[in-house]
Formats: structure tokens, sequence, C-alpha cells
């Protein structure tokens, strides 16, 4: 079978999080070596960062104080990129300071010489004490995009990023790391997620309604995880182990 050719394209470069770009269409920056925050928007240049500080300065030695947080750019300065999910043309950041912010992109033709497009479409505040945005999950099919934030797993909905009923997605806390799982593709109406909390490993079956299908007990707490059907490969900060959760549960 003959492989289709293809290309590697930039879809996101110098994303911003001004909520006044919200909604617009942002022009591209010019090219330039900087850090990933740098390119993505969410850290300013040296020459700003500089003369922040030089500002910053000045105002610590004067009789007069200054609220720093009120700068736009000393807050942009602060703000990271965490994580990002994709999911079609739409893209999900999740930043230092607990917001998702969502663009859409359009991507033009390849064979055209155009830059693709991308949209502010909302930055929405989990309102998790400002908390970092650790992991993001996006389940197509399901309208569900999966959040781990500040050790607390909530659910939204992936369109208008409003969080899920907790009748039908329960919150789940003390969560150190989640995996979903890679034997399944996620635009399926129903997949497994495996869930990491203090010495418990939690797997839940996520469709219409979010149940617990299983939970074991282990021995030290999980930095990392990743599941494939029946499988799920974690490790600590020193070891790691495979559980074969069918044989557990016979």
């Amino acid at each position: 079978m003959e492989e289709e050719p293809y290309i590697v394209q930039t879809l996101v470069q110098g994303l911003a999080l001004d909520e006044s770009s919200r909604g617009k269409s942002v022009e591209w920056p010019k090219p330039r070596r900087q850090s990933l925050s740098q390119r993505l928007g969410f850290q300013a240049t040296e020459r700003i960062q500089s003369d922040n500080d030089d500002t910053a300065s000045q105002a610590s030695e004067g009789a007069d104080s200054v609220d720093r947080s009120s700068s736009p750019a000393l807050r942009a300065r602060a703000i990271r990129v965490e994580c990002v999910e994709m999911c079609g043309t739409n893209v999900y950041v999740g930043t230092s300071h607990g917001h998702i912010v969502q663009y859409t992109i359009n991507v033009p033709e390849l064979t055209s010489d155009k830059e693709p497009e991308r949209v502010c479409v909302q930055s929405v505040d989990l309102k998790l004490g400002g908390k970092r945005v650790e992991q993001l999950i996006a389940l197509p099919m399901l309208n569900r995009l999966v959040v781990l934030c500040g050790s607390t797993l909530v659910f939204y909905t992936l369109s208008d990023l409003r969080v899920v009923s907790s009748n039908s997605a329960p919150t789940i806390k003390g969560v150190s790391c989640v995996a979903c799982d890679e034997r399944v593709d996620r635009t399926s109406n129903g997949v497994l997620l495996c869930v990491a909390r203090m010495r418990e490993i939690s797997v839940y079956f996520v469709g219409a309604d979010v149940r617990l299908e299983q939970q074991v007990m282990i021995e030290y707490s999980v930095a990392s995880l990743c599941m494939y059907g029946n499988y799920v490969c974690l490790a600590d900060t020193q070891t790691y182990k495979v559980l074969d959760l069918a044989r557990i549960r016979s």
C-alpha cells in the first residue's frame, strides 16, 4: 500500500491570554528564537521583562506603592503553558494560573502559502485556587474534556467548557495523575479512565455517565501511569510496575 505524503506545518504560534482578543483573529508575529512560553505568548520578551523590572524597582524606592498585579505585562510574565490538547481544529491550552484557553485553528490548503489563522474562542477560570492545569484529555464523541488541576479531576463539556453535572460526572479529589485506555479510540462512545490517588488505582468507565469499575490498592503513591486494555503501567519515584487488571479481578 502506497503511503500518502504529508507536510509538517506549524499550527499555533504567538498565542495570547488577552481577553480582548476573544473571538477575533490574531495576527502572526515575526519569527524569532524564544522560549516555549514566549512563543505561545504567555511570557513577555526579555526587553519587556527588563523594562518592567526597572519600573518595579523604581516604584519600590518611591513613596507611593504600586499594585504589580494590575500590570498586564507583569501578569503575562508569570503565566506559563502547562499542557495542551487538540481536538479537530480546536486547541485547548492549560495554564499555570488555573485557566483553560480555547482556540480554533483555520488551516489553509497544504499547497497554500497562507499561515493558519486562529481565533480565541474563550478563556475559562477553573476556580480551583489558581493552581496549574496539569493535564487535559479530550473525548470528542462524549463531548467531554477531562481536566486535572490542583490534584482535582473535573469533567467539562468540550464544546463550551462548562462543568458537567456531578450527578453524571463526580469531581474526584486527591488525584496525582490520570490516563486514558490507549487501546480504544477516543472517538468511541465509551472509554476507560485510570485514575491514580493516594496509594490507590481506580478505573472508571466514561460514557453518558461516569461510573467506577474497579479499585486496586497499591503500596506507593503514583507519579506517572499509562493504560492499555487490562494492563496498567505505573511508576513512583524509584520503581515501575505493570498491573494485570483482569487477573486482579479474578
